[in-house]
């Protein structure tokens, strides 16, 4: 959508006949103001986000997007106060707006109120432990807040994070590639394992089995990884162990 310069235009044009169509639709608004927005168009977008808002003053996504416009805008303190009530106001409607903790986060970062930061950092990764970035950003303000060993295990692990994520990504590509290969899966299974995502491990090990007649000595593997995750309460211990191809 915003990759082509004459789509975004058509995007934009029909976006703004939306809202004079129906000018009370709220989301017309918000969604008009994000595109403005991501073309630097920010006087327009404020003007949009606030109408989505005066139209919609529960929604959530537009106080994240209209705090994520101020932070964009500029870095003075009427700017910060403007965003950091938004993305409050954001909290506020939904408690699990996770980008809303990370715009805090940032802001307060910026401002040198590095606890305040760690703590809003901290339950964005809570609520995303995909999200490498708010794993670096914590590890960065506790480096300023003198913690600097735990700090650094933390900016670590962002960087493991997204090496395992770009390894994932080359391993689903492969897979939608060789979807019939068994050795990918098998590979996938253990990179999961590797990352910690037993859900996905589990799920490519079924595949794996699923694909070919049943390996006894892969399925001894997910029996004593699943045993492993029992023992560690991730998953009850009533839950159905992963069967061999061709059992019921």
């Amino acid at each position: 959508m915003y990759g082509d310069a004459h789509e975004s235009d058509k995007a934009l044009d029909a976006l703004q006949k939306a809202t004079q169509f129906d000018p009370k639709q709220g989301v017309y608004w918000r969604d008009l103001g994000q595109l403005e927005r991501h073309y630097s168009r920010y006087a327009e977008a404020d003007i949009d986000l606030n109408k989505a808002l005066h139209n919609s003053p529960n929604d959530p996504v537009a106080f994240l997007w209209l705090g994520q416009l101020y932070a964009q805008m500029g870095d003075t303190p009427k700017l910060r106060g403007q965003a950091e009530q938004c993305f409050l106001s954001a909290i506020a409607r939904q408690a699990d707006l996770q980008e809303a903790y990370v715009g805090l986060g940032q802001l307060y970062q910026r401002s040198g109120n590095y606890p305040s930061a760690v703590n809003n950092f901290r339950k964005a990764f809570e609520l995303d432990n995909s999200d490498s970035k708010s794993l670096l950003y914590e590890g960065q303000c506790l480096v300023k807040l003198g913690q600097k060993a735990e700090g650094a295990k933390m900016i670590a692990g962002a960087q493991e994070l997204e090496a395992a994520k770009r390894d994932i990504d080359y391993m689903q590509k492969r897979i939608l590639a060789e979807p019939k290969s068994r050795e990918l899966r098998l590979r996938m299974a253990r990179l999961y394992r590797k990352y910690e995502n037993s859900s996905e491990a589990i799920g490519q090990y079924q595949a794996y089995q699923r694909l070919g007649p049943s390996d006894p000595v892969v399925q001894n593997e997910m029996n004593a990884y699943g045993a492993a995750l029992q023992k560690q309460g991730l998953i009850p211990r009533s839950a159905p162990q992963p069967s061999p191809a061709g059992s019921p």
